[in-house]
């Protein structure tokens, strides 16, 4: 299993723009149902400016397999005039400590 902290840094006054998206029957419920999807969740910067998603996935191949459906949905396109900087992705291995 993979840990997946998705960064999405946003243009000012644009966050909630980006939730509105991701409550949305398109948004988060859709990437929940996707294949391999174990767990989703957000938490947002002090400062109000960037959002994050923390996920786990069964595998990076799954993930990357969802980020392209998304990229061919036109979810991706949505997300440009809202964020300041591209979608940041780190990956790291889950350990249950």
């Amino acid at each position: 299993m993979i840990c997946v902290v998705a960064k999405f840094v946003c243009n000012d006054g644009k966050i909630t723009d980006l939730l509105n998206i991701l409550k949305s029957p398109d948004g988060l419920a859709v990437t929940r149902a996707y294949k391999g999807c174990k767990l989703i969740e957000t938490s947002i910067s002090e400062d109000g400016g960037t959002l994050y998603l923390y996920e786990r996935w069964d595998s990076k191949v799954d993930h990357q397999a969802y980020l392209q459906y998304r990229g061919e949905t036109g979810l991706l396109d949505l997300l440009a005039p809202i964020l300041s900087e591209p979608l940041g992705l780190t990956y790291t291995n889950f350990s249950e400590v």
